[in-house]
């Protein structure tokens, strides 16, 4: 037989011996990359935030791994326990002091309950002392807040008989909002809810989803509109109040107020 035959082996045994220097040259997928494009599959993450996260990741893979990287990828043992992710991630963090208070409103098959509201003042000012997320959601810098006004002039129709005109600076402090109500299917049953929020005309955020600040929701079979009580027009009374009390309390200041 021929020895070089009998070096190389039998068409089976070359087969797997190409196999495995195929197999061995192909570096291991990325695990990351696995679980973006399953999340992207399966409508968990839509492909921007896919690119996103992998163009970060790209870029913090030029370093060091980042502290806030361990911190994210040792919650809960590292996963291992999902309930504790949320606690582990409050220790590591300063988060935001956002408390809501509750708001009597009328609903059916009750003359009046408390629901969650979200003082949009209160959130103002508590986003004032995260200054990034400020900037992103609220206004840039000062100078922001000048042109806008500037821009509108004081003779705007909006502008007429607006209690802001009565603060003094008010074109230099004022942050300009938006305010939003709108009813939002939730579940496959036909349920939906309508949700009342604030959005700054100077946010630097694009995504109307992350730009949008809750005030309050209540669920729109619970909404009443008689005689004895209106729902919605009770909510937008809370948040009326709370803008009359800002526009009290920045005739003796100097700060910035929405």
């Amino acid at each position: 037989m021929d020895p070089d035959i009998m070096q190389r082996g039998g068409s089976k045994q070359r087969a797997a011996k190409r196999a495995a220097q195929t197999s061995a040259a192909v570096p291991d997928p990325s695990r990351l990359a696995t679980h973006l494009l399953r999340s992207f599959g399966w409508g968990k993450m839509s492909l921007p935030e896919v690119q996103v996260v992998a163009a970060l990741v790209e870029e913090d893979a030029l370093e060091p791994v980042k502290a806030e990287i361990r911190i994210l990828a040792n919650l809960g043992s590292r996963g291992l326990y999902q309930g504790n992710l949320r606690r582990d991630l409050l220790r590591h963090t300063q988060m935001p002091a956002l408390v809501s208070s509750n708001g009597c409103v009328p609903i059916k098959k009750a003359l009046r309950a408390a629901i969650p509201f979200l003082d949009p003042v209160d959130v103002f000012r508590s986003l004032q002392r995260q200054p990034m997320v400020f900037r992103e959601l609220c206004c840039r810098n000062d100078g922001d807040i000048a042109n806008f006004w500037r821009e509108v002039g004081s003779s705007h129709p909006a502008l007429l008989h607006h209690p802001v005109k009565k603060i003094k600076n008010y074109q230099s402090r004022a942050v300009p909002l938006i305010l939003h109500g709108d009813g939002v299917p939730i579940d496959s049953k036909d349920r939906s809810c309508a949700f009342i929020s604030w959005r700054s005309l100077l946010s630097s955020q694009t995504s109307s989803k992350l730009v949008h600040v809750l005030i309050s929701a209540v669920w729109t079979e619970q909404i009443v509109v008689s005689s004895c009580g209106n729902t919605v027009a009770s909510i937008w009374g809370h948040v009326v109040r709370a803008f009359e009390r800002c526009f009290e309390e920045c005739k003796t200041n100097n700060d910035l107020f929405p």
